[in-house]
């Protein structure tokens, strides 16, 4: 049980091989993927001899590529949606799972990965905040990127792209992680709509205003004939 709870940590981010965390967050639920490229090299091979003398490999990477993976600390019945891609070089597994506000706060890398966490839904917004230590960490660097439809009352990211906020993990800010996000309830997409609605009508009152100055102009000619 131990093993398994650890597996998806463990592979998060191994040396040579890069990894990205992703979450999309909408007004109720919480779509996480975790991707993970994993170099050939980076897969521990048995030898012929260690077989022979019964040495028991350690390896916990093959299991994550073939086994199924569990997205609750407390629950092995739900599964994550798995797909594994194997190439020459390189293995990439994806895992994806749809989580409720209350599950997600169960699951295993929000729960394990980060030494302070906090997820709240007020009336109008989410607040979101990872801080302190992180613990999964195996590799270089990990990016951990969040993605909204809703409008971002506040965010202190280290990148942002369209509506995707970026947090890069490194050996510098290891133990000192902050990752903060302020979230409307309400869809970024109603403020375009707002001012699209508010040009529209602002031609066609222009509009409206050019056809009745030309009328009165066209009544003052006639007037004067």
């Amino acid at each position: 049980m131990k093993k398994k709870l650890f597996l998806i940590i463990f592979v998060l981010l191994l040396t040579g091989c890069t990894s990205q965390y992703n979450i999309n967050i909408s007004n109720d639920k919480i779509e996480e993927e975790i991707v993970s490229n994993i170099l050939v090299q980076d897969i521990p091979v048995q030898s012929t001899a260690e077989i022979q003398a019964g040495i028991e490999l350690d390896d916990q990477v093959t299991p994550f590529i073939e086994d199924d993976q569990y997205p609750f600390i407390d629950d092995e019945k739900e599964k994550y949606n798995k797909t594994v891609e194997k190439k020459t070089t390189q293995t990439i597994v994806k895992l994806n799972y749809n989580y409720t506000f209350d599950e997600y706060r169960r699951s295993r890398v929000y729960n394990t990965c980060f030494q302070n966490k906090e997820l709240v839904e007020n009336k109008n917004d989410y607040s979101l905040n990872f801080g302190g230590k992180f613990y999964c960490l195996y590799g270089d660097e990990l990016k951990v990127n969040i993605k909204t439809k809703n409008k971002v009352l506040y965010n202190n990211a280290d990148e942002v792209k369209g509506n995707t906020y970026t947090w890069i993990i490194n050996k510098d800010n290891l133990n000192k992680v902050n990752i903060s996000m302020q979230i409307s309830k309400t869809p970024a997409v109603v403020t375009s709509v707002a001012m699209i609605i508010i040009g529209i009508v602002g031609v066609i009152l222009i509009a409206f205003g050019f056809v009745a100055y030309k009328n009165i102009k066209n009544r003052e000619s006639v007037n004067e004939i």
